[in-house]
């Protein structure tokens, strides 16, 4: 299995929703990113995302990691997803 930073092509677009949904005053913020990605068969492989820096990322915006869980998604014959499903909760009001 190789393994290998969550790109940011994956990483932006959930940065700049997380602070949109901040300035906006939500509450619970939710986002589904790959952790990895399986390929199946005779050359068969796996690649493994770290999502660490993505997480420290968003949580430095003011919100807090609150639950984790996965799920695995069938993206075509031979080839599985397996997405984490995040939420996150606001951090109370921090001082400026």
């Amino acid at each position: 299995m190789t393994q290998t930073l969550l790109g940011q092509d994956d990483a932006q677009p959930i940065l700049d929703l997380a602070s949109q949904r901040l300035g906006e005053g939500w509450s619970i913020f939710t986002c589904a990113v790959p952790v990895e990605s399986r390929i199946t068969g005779l050359l068969g492989s796996s690649t493994a995302f770290d999502i660490g820096p993505l997480i420290q990322s968003v949580e430095n915006l003011g919100w807090r990691l609150d639950q984790l869980d996965h799920v695995a998604v069938d993206k075509s014959p031979g080839h599985t997803e397996v997405r984490a499903q995040l939420l996150f909760r606001r951090v109370a009001d921090r001082a400026s």
